[in-house]
């Protein structure tokens, strides 16, 4: 039997304890970044697009959360300022030829032994069928990546990877 979990489930168990810094790529209208300052995380939301990033910040703040308009590829942080890095449903979004890059950016702004979490929807099943004709996920560049069985659940995929420091 496959249990089914939430993204905010996952993170409230995986979040180093105290006051983690967190940041949310392609954060959206910002409800998961309220979400973990509510828990006690310093949460830097990132969104590329202006309309769901007013949203965003309109909101009231729950604690010191902010907002910075980016791309995943050129996240505004400095290098180690990040305990951990969330790609929520976002990941797909970025173009084809800068996935390598966004992960490179996502490990560059990680703190050694740092956390970066990947879920994304699988692009299968009657709602994706239903929205296909005007938004079709199956096309997007990370929706078909292979994950290994033991981190796919029904409704999404998610992977789990610690940062490790580099050596020359």
């Amino acid at each position: 039997m496959t249990t089914t979990r939430s993204p905010r489930d996952v993170l409230d168990e995986i979040l180093p304890a105290g006051d983690p810094v967190v940041v949310d790529v392609g954060c959206g209208d910002g409800s998961l970044v309220r979400h973990l300052a509510r828990r006690g995380a310093h949460v830097v939301g990132v969104e590329v697009g202006a309309e769901p990033l007013a949203r965003a910040r309109a909101h009231d703040r729950v604690a010191d959360e902010r907002y910075e308009q980016a791309g995943a590829q050129a996240l505004p942080l400095d290098d180690g300022a990040a305990d951990v890095v969330v790609f929520s449903n976002s990941l797909h979004h970025v173009p084809g030829d800068l996935l390598d890059t966004a992960v490179g950016e996502a490990a560059r702004v990680l703190r050694p032994g740092g956390l970066l979490y990947v879920q994304e929807p699988v692009a299968e099943g009657p709602y994706f069928e239903l929205l296909r004709p005007i938004d079709d996920e199956t096309r997007a560049s990370f929706a078909s990546a292979p994950f290994p069985p033991t981190v796919s659940t029904r409704c999404w995929r998610m992977a789990l990877i610690t940062a490790q420091p580099t050596h020359p």
